[in-house]
């Protein structure tokens, strides 16, 4: 892009509670200060009946619902998700000039990573014996 590398890079996701999620990255380089850079955040909530489809055909198919968010910061929290559920995101980056909203460079979506939501695991058990020889 002519106005330098506007894809996020390094998306991380983290579970914050059994159904909140932060998703983060690192922000992309724009040189020319005039530009406004915000994010577009897409997820799917993976269920069986998505089962042997390719992650990234269900990102592109019109028939999954897909959930999104759009943010300026380099982080987005998702909350009353779904306990036990597998999730995808994947984020891009849209530049315009300050003050436009349309017009823009739009990047190319990162990579895409997955999380389930859970309880978090019990502390292990330690279990003994005592075998006495007479």
């Amino acid at each position: 892009m002519s106005e330098g590398n506007i894809e996020p890079t390094n998306l991380t996701l983290s579970a914050k509670t059994k159904n909140n999620i932060r998703v983060s990255w690192k922000a992309s380089t724009v040189k020319n200060a005039s530009l406004k850079v915000s994010y577009e955040i897409q997820y799917i909530r993976y269920t069986d009946d998505l089962a042997g489809s390719s992650i990234p055909e269900l990102f592109d198919s019109s028939s999954v619902q897909k959930g999104g968010e759009t943010t300026e910061e380099t982080y987005f929290e998702f909350d009353r998700l779904e306990t036990g559920a597998m999730y995808y995101f994947r984020v891009r980056a849209v530049s315009n000039a300050e003050g436009a909203t349309t017009g823009g460079d739009v990047s190319d979506w990162s990579d895409i990573k997955s999380i389930i939501l859970g309880e978090p695991p019990a502390a292990p058990t330690v279990w003994s014996s005592a075998n006495t020889t007479i």
